[in-house]
């Protein structure tokens, strides 16, 4: 018997984006194939993240270590799978899915076992119970090649290759993954386009970021790597950080990291939470379209900010934060950051206070309860 996946929730706006049919973006059933990079999502934790920002997730995957999507097409129901929906197969045919995820891996795109072809089988498979399904394609990030020190620019580097599909080697970078989703798109006839879940391209940002020490701890992206192409905790949060994100259309203001992820300071998630969500805004087709498909239909981060626990309220270059009952009983420390993640004051204080911002700009609010008992939303405010 069919099935449908039911799953609801209430919506909650966050941060001060509007984005494209966000409000249909709050319960998801999701569907991820691929490998031990698929596998890097850490589907529970991802499900916590999602749980904790009042949104819902049904999921099922078909993970097979090692292997490409012609070989798992060969192979449904084998590998990781979660019941009831167990392989792809009888996932795709069997229940309605709102999306797949297709994870590449050392295919070319263009021949009988290419990995234009196996998005293809899957989609004929699961469009006819899930005619509105919208395929994603998981952009991964490079291997480290034998032999290679594991510099900023090399990664760098290895991310920029031009596209050949006579090359094995050039099946990671963000030339491969962009020509493939375009034949994807040529090919398809009746389903959504295919978008892309850029996390190759928001490590390529990182890289930057990590590069030009904006991000404490971390001097290029290679360090969130716990082997050639494998992540650490960290690297793991920020592939599904960009699954959120990407998948529910909104920022991450106001979501967990799992300590499955590790542990990140307030500057180091602020600026990774940031870089995330600026790159699957900003990061564009030759049509000018977001491959993630998030559109922002606005750029208007609020001036004047009413929360549960503190406002902000300016005027002109002043900024002054005060904090509501109960919220306004013990001291606090207040910072805040240009959006490099950079200390630009720094207050401790129970009722509020009050800062004289000298230039106009985006800024970030952080706010911590020094008796570690109340967590307080990082807030942007534009200054002007």
């Amino acid at each position: 018997m069919r099935k449908r996946l039911l799953v609801a929730s209430c919506f909650i706006t966050i941060l001060f984006f509007t984005h494209k049919a966000s409000a249909q973006m709050d319960s998801l059933g999701v569907y991820f194939i691929g490998n031990s990079v698929t596998e890097n999502l850490k589907p529970v934790a991802f499900e916590n993240i999602v749980d904790a920002a009042d949104k819902k997730i049904t999921w099922g995957w078909n993970v097979i270590y090692g292997q490409s999507l012609s070989y798992i097409w060969q192979h449904s129901g084998e590998g990781f799978i979660q019941p009831p929906f167990d392989g792809f197969e009888n996932a795709l045919t069997n229940y309605q899915w709102d999306a797949i995820t297709l994870q590449p891996y050392q295919s070319p795109i263009g021949n009988s076992y290419g990995d234009l072809a196996s998005v293809l089988n899957y989609l004929d498979l699961v469009k006819e119970m899930s005619p509105e399904i919208q395929v994603y394609i998981y952009q991964r990030w490079p291997r480290l090649p034998d032999g290679v020190e594991p510099l900023p620019e090399t990664w760098d580097s290895l991310w920029v290759r031009t596209h050949d599909d006579q090359l094995a080697s050039r099946y990671d970078s963000r030339e491969f993954f962009e020509n493939l989703t375009d034949s994807i798109r040529f090919n398809q006839t009746d389903t959504k386009k295919c978008l892309m879940i850029p996390v190759g391209e928001v490590m390529h940002r990182l890289n930057q970021e990590m590069k030009n020490g904006n991000i404490p701890g971390y001097t290029n992206i290679w360090d969130v790597y716990i082997d050639d192409i494998h992540m650490k905790g960290i690297g793991s949060y920020i592939i599904a950080a960009t699954f959120y994100a990407t998948l529910y259309q909104t920022d991450l203001s106001n979501t967990i990291v799992p300590g499955i992820y590790g542990f990140l300071n307030p500057t180091q998630r602020a600026i990774i939470q940031e870089t995330i969500y600026e790159t699957i805004i900003d990061y564009r087709d030759s049509e000018g379209q977001s491959w993630s498909g998030v559109e922002a239909t606005g750029t208007h981060i609020a001036n004047n900010i009413h929360l549960a626990e503190y406002s902000i309220v300016q005027s002109n270059n002043v900024m002054h934060i005060s904090f509501s009952k109960p919220f306004d009983l013990g001291r606090k420390s207040i910072r805040i950051l240009n959006t490099k993640g950079q200390i630009i004051y720094s207050r401790i204080s129970a009722k509020g206070c009050t800062f004289k911002i000298p230039a106009k700009g985006i800024y970030i609010i952080q706010i911590e309860d020094l008796s570690g008992k109340v967590s307080f939303p990082i807030k942007k405010v534009l200054m002007n």
